[in-house]
């Protein structure tokens, strides 16, 4: 079963669950369980995959003991995760855990036989093909998944709140991460649109484009600045909102399952 909802309230639930579940996707073997992380992330240097670490130990599970754990991370650039993904594959592991929609769809992709555990920044799997219910996904994903088009709305309602003079919105989206963002941004163009506000799309793919962005490009629309979810702006946050100084704010869903205004 797919679990579905927002993450759990506290860290050492958030990180026992997908611990166990992991654990649970496993084959019984008498080796040590060799697990691929796989990650549009820098390095493993970050909350997520420490709180990752703490559930398997709070499991009896210690890297370098009884478990290895073998990362790929695409440092920004989803559109390394599919070799990436091959390489988890080749090695081979046991199981995969996957932290994002891109992420997860390119283990899928390079391992069909693999179990596949994916964490709460996925995208409705039905939707994206990875699975065929959350009551029964069948094939070899499983895990949790956070869908929150519906938070979408509620996004361009607190820019017209905040903004009640503004007329337009700049929407920001990843384009290599559109499985994610699909969804979230069809919701925002009609919420936008039925509340009179003009919405102007730009992209940034890697960590160099959205660095490059600068006020000329954020203000063709004019308006506020609405940052869709996605990992890479998490990752690069507050060099975004250094880079971009005297912007409107615009509400980010967090990996935590919060929001947060973050000036831009």
């Amino acid at each position: 079963m797919i679990e579905r909802g927002a993450a759990p309230s506290s860290p050492r639930l958030r990180r026992t669950a997908l611990g166990s579940t992991v654990v649970r996707a496993q084959q019984p073997s008498n080796k040590i369980p060799r697990i691929g992380i796989l990650s549009p992330a820098e390095n493993e240097a970050t909350l997520v995959f420490e709180a990752f670490r703490q559930g398997l130990q709070e499991l009896g599970y210690v890297e370098g003991r009884n478990i290895i754990l073998e990362y790929r991370f695409a440092h920004c650039d989803s559109s390394a995760l599919p070799r990436l993904a091959e390489e988890l594959a080749n090695l081979p592991v046991d199981v995969i855990v996957a932290d994002t929609t891109a992420s997860t769809r390119a283990a899928a992709g390079a391992a069909p036989t693999i179990p596949i555990v994916m964490g709460a920044g996925i995208a409705d799997p039905v939707v994206l093909g990875l699975a065929q219910s959350l009551a029964r996904p069948g094939g070899n994903v499983t895990g949790f998944t956070v869908m929150s088009p519906e938070l979408s709305a509620k996004r361009v309602d607190l820019i017209r709140t905040a903004f009640p003079d503004a007329t337009a919105v700049t929407v920001l989206v990843n384009p290599s991460n559109l499985g994610n963002a699909e969804a979230n941004l069809r919701v925002t163009e009609e919420t936008a649109s039925a509340l009179g506000l003009a919405l102007t799309r730009v992209e940034a793919a890697t960590k160099e484009a959205l660095r490059a962005l600068g006020p000329e490009a954020l203000g063709r629309g004019g308006g506020p600045v609405l940052v869709l979810p996605d990992g890479m702006f998490w990752n690069h946050r507050r060099g975004r909102s250094s880079h971009w100084p005297q912007r409107r704010v615009s509400p980010q869903s967090t990996p935590s399952g919060n929001t947060r205004m973050t000036a831009v």
